[in-house]
């Protein structure tokens, strides 16, 4: 990608002198390398949701150690969790139900002024 980058700069200069009349050289250019965005992940394992008969459990990792807020919402917007989560790492939840309807649903974790958003379907267990 890099490599690739650096070829589009020098064909992009060496068309911009030939526009010009100037002589064009080809040659490498170096650009610095930019300070990537932070972009907020998912912790390595995914999270899931998975039918238990009258429970769901989710299953879900926060990506930091700080407090953060758990909401789990159906398709139609009903929220069946929102809780004040404690800790980094591996968290599991069970959501008690009358029946859990197939499809999908949204999980959203709010920590450290980051959103993080997932949609979920259920998985049998």
């Amino acid at each position: 990608m890099r490599t690739l980058k650096h070829l589009l700069v020098t064909i992009a200069m060496h068309a911009a002198l030939h526009a010009l009349g100037g002589d064009a050289v080809l040659g490498v250019i170096r650009t610095g390398t930019a300070t990537p965005l932070r972009e907020p992940t998912m912790a390595a394992a995914r999270p899931r949701l998975v039918n238990a008969g009258d429970r769901l459990r989710l299953a879900f990792e926060l990506p930091g150690s700080g407090a953060a807020i758990v909401t789990l919402s159906d398709a139609s917007g009903r929220v069946l969790l929102r809780e004040r989560v404690q800790g980094a790492g591996p968290q599991v939840r069970t959501i008690r139900t009358s029946h859990a309807l197939p499809g999908a649903y949204t999980m959203r974790i709010e920590q450290e002024g980051i959103t993080l958003s997932r949609k979920l379907v259920i998985e049998q267990a």
